[in-house]
């Protein structure tokens, strides 16, 4: 069985990659995919915690990771591939990398979106960071 990690956000992209996560598994491969989103909290100012507790931000940004995998995981499973999901918090790429290690994935399958060359040289981009930190093999879905 091929152990797949998934990551997500709720872009076209994203669901382009749950696509050909489905097309593998329709080609008659074993999987077992784990979906991941990544959610980038923010930590509340001392002055914002008169306002809302840090506790209640942190639901918020678990409850829109929830919703970003939604939707990968109800086309996974109506598909029929055996899937699992999880949030996770900080940076998207190390984050991904991280669980991409600790996991032992086969396979690390994201979508990417196309950037202009200078939005890339400045903000960077999430799947180049991650192909080149990860230590499994990866696929990039445009």
């Amino acid at each position: 069985m091929i152990r797949i990690l998934l990551a997500v956000d709720q872009s076209d992209c994203a669901l382009r990659a749950v696509e050909h996560v489905i097309d593998l598994a329709h080609s008659g491969q074993a999987l077992s995919v784990h979906v991941l989103n990544v959610q980038q909290p923010m930590r509340s100012k001392l002055s914002l915690n008169r306002i809302v507790s840090q506790s209640t931000l942190d639901r918020h940004f678990l409850d829109l990771g929830e919703q970003a995998l939604a939707p990968a995981i109800e086309l996974l499973r109506a598909a029929r591939v055996q899937a699992t999901g999880s949030v996770a918090f900080g940076q998207p790429a190390p984050a991904i990398v991280e669980h991409a290690r600790q996991g032992a994935y086969d396979l690390l399958v994201l979508g990417c979106q196309g950037q202009g060359a200078w939005q890339h040289f400045m903000l960077g981009s999430t799947a180049y960071q991650v192909a080149h930190l990860t230590p499994c093999p990866i696929t990039l879905v445009k």
